[in-house]
């Protein structure tokens, strides 16, 4: 490490004095601090290179992820870290989302501290940070500007990352109907990985007779035409793609668990719409965000603040492409898939998947695999399964939910089928949905009441809820919460203006209900004006939603329940 100003701040005075010799002993200058507000104000006044900041707050009530934010935001440093004494998904991904470049498990030792400062300053000035195993695509001379970049990984990206033989050809028999059984598993057996992952897969819970599959033909017929194709086409494009990401921000384990995700819902969402040429959704679903992989992969450097710009504006990470890429992760996704060999349906669903005008213009909006695909993601992101780089969610009118089969909020049967088809592909996978903080457990052990307006802020802010175990009630209005003059456990509401919230606040409050009320605001109303800090089980979120700001503010309206 170079000789660099650093920003410590720890409230622990042990672990400050350890890591202030450490990062003096590098060679680095060094302002070391125990409180939040010291920190803001050392940093503002000394302008350090790098913030290394613990997560865990000096005092009560303070926000050591709000202190990055800030510093990052303001840009009064140019890379930042932050460690913890545990890494939990939740808080690596609330440091993802302070604009953090790195996270370490403190305690730590003095070569791990330095790999850890070495990669936030190489991210911050874009500067090539090293990957094992990692194909780069050369750019030559002649792309000066990042779109022109872009254009090329779209032109080589597939070339360099070349489908097996085997799956083409896998391809080409369930596509053309006069192949039959025993061509289709001849050349799933031409690949030794493939074929044992089709045969577990014939063996699973899921697929299981009472007489095991004695061979790879029985298990094709076990599995049929369409899914044995599913499994080799999806499965086979994980195995394509390098399992470390190189943007902090994009965790591949995450990414890929809200990609499968994505599939089953859309799988899901066919059959219960019927949409024709629904039997390639779980392949769609899967692949829908693959062309973040390719960016990730390809141009990691500017990617990575791509990523890091998306979270501390609290962005999507297709927006935040558009604007510093001019180009968009559905469109890298969309020609590599085409120059894969994938069908036109699966190529049209990645391509439009955040194409969010085709679907809410008009009444009667077109059902299809595309519709399917655009559904299941956003419903994923709001079931926090996994993570795609963000977690803001576009809104979704009234209309497009009730095309697709949908009412106010999703049954409980729907999503127990959903957990169910996830938990059995990450036990023949060997993923750990735990490791992602997956519950598994469909039972709801409380009651949420939603007072919202249609779309966005009803279906997918309840679906939040379900994925903190709650079952959801849609009443129509505060008589409706009030019914037999019991306090509802919880509520979720949406703010037309700021005098409405206000005047809902008093009636609870008059009624003695003071039950851990949630506000989604509109753009223009102010998020202080509703929330009074006297009142900490009552907490408001703008909007459009993001759903890992909503399930924080949940869990926090819960802990602070009166």
């Amino acid at each position: 490490m170079g000789r660099d100003t650093v920003l410590l701040f720890e409230p622990n005075i042990s672990l400050r004095s350890t890591m202030e010799v450490m990062l003096r002993r590098n060679g680095h200058e060094v302002f070391a601090v125990g409180d939040e507000e010291t920190a803001l104000r050392v940093g503002r006044a000394k302008s350090p290179k790098l913030a290394l900041l613990s997560c865990e707050p000096s005092s009560r009530n303070k926000d050591s992820f709000a202190l990055c934010h800030s510093l990052v935001q303001q840009r009064v440093v140019e890379a930042s870290v932050m460690g913890a004494l545990g890494a939990t998904q939740e808080t690596v991904m609330r440091a993802i989302r302070a604009g953090a470049l790195e996270f370490l498990v403190k305690p730590t030792n003095e070569n791990v501290l330095g790999q850890k400062l070495d990669l936030a300053f190489a991210r911050a000035s874009k500067d090539t940070v090293s990957k094992p195993g990692v194909q780069q695509i050369d750019f030559g001379t002649s792309a000066q500007r990042v779109a022109e970049r872009v254009d090329i990984i779209i032109q080589k990206a597939a070339a360099v990352r070349a489908m097996p033989q085997a799956v083409a050809r896998v391809l080409q028999i369930t596509e053309e109907s006069k192949h039959g059984t025993n061509e289709l598993s001849n050349a799933v057996s031409s690949d030794p990985s493939i074929a044992a992952t089709v045969l577990k897969r014939a063996q699973s819970a899921h697929h299981a007779a009472a007489n095991p599959a004695k061979g790879l033909a029985q298990a094709v017929i076990r599995l049929g035409f369409r899914q044995t194709r599913q499994l080799v086409l999806g499965l086979s494009v994980v195995n394509l793609v390098p399992q470390n990401g190189r943007s902090f921000g994009l965790n591949r384990r995450g990414y890929w668990l809200h990609s499968l995700a994505c599939g089953v819902l859309a799988k899901l969402i066919c059959q219960q719409a019927r949409i024709e040429g629904g039997g390639d959704a779980f392949v769609a679903g899967l692949l829908h965000d693959i062309g973040k992989v390719m960016l990730d992969d390809f141009l990691s450097e500017d990617y990575q603040l791509v990523i890091q710009k998306a979270n501390v504006e609290r962005k999507s990470v297709y927006g935040t492409e558009v604007e510093a890429l001019q180009r968009n992760h559905a469109m890298v996704g969309s020609a590599v898939a085409s120059k894969w060999g994938f069908p036109e349906h699966i190529v049209e669903a990645i391509a439009e998947h955040h194409n969010s005008r085709r679907f809410d213009d008009g009444a009667a909006p077109p059902v299809n695999l595309t519709g399917a695909v655009y559904l299941a993601n956003q419903m994923t992101k709001s079931l926090l399964v996994g993570s795609g780089g963000d977690f803001v969610v576009q809104e979704i009118s009234a209309s497009v939910w009730k095309a697709y089969g949908f009412g106010d909020v999703v049954n409980e049967a729907f999503l127990g089928r959903f957990y169910s088809e996830v938990a059995d592909y990450c036990s023949f996978l060997e993923v750990q949905p735990s490791e992602f903080g997956l519950e598994m457990d469909v039972s709801k052990s409380k009651t949420a009441m939603v007072m919202a307006r249609q779309g966005c802020s009803t279906v997918l802010s309840s679906l939040v809820l379900s994925s903190l175990n709650y079952t959801v009630e849609r009443p129509s209005n505060i008589a409706g919460i009030l019914k037999e003059n019991k306090t509802p456990p919880f509520c979720l509401l949406h703010a037309n203006s700021l005098q409405e919230a206000q005047n809902a606040n008093k009636f609870f409050e008059s009624k003695e209900m003071r039950c851990p009320m949630v506000w989604l605001i509109r753009h223009g109303i102010s998020k202080e004006g509703i929330v009074d800090n006297g009142k900490p089980w009552i907490r408001a979120v703008p909007l459009p939603l993001d759903s890992f700001e909503l399930s924080s503010a949940i869990r926090s309206a819960e802990s602070n329940r009166p």
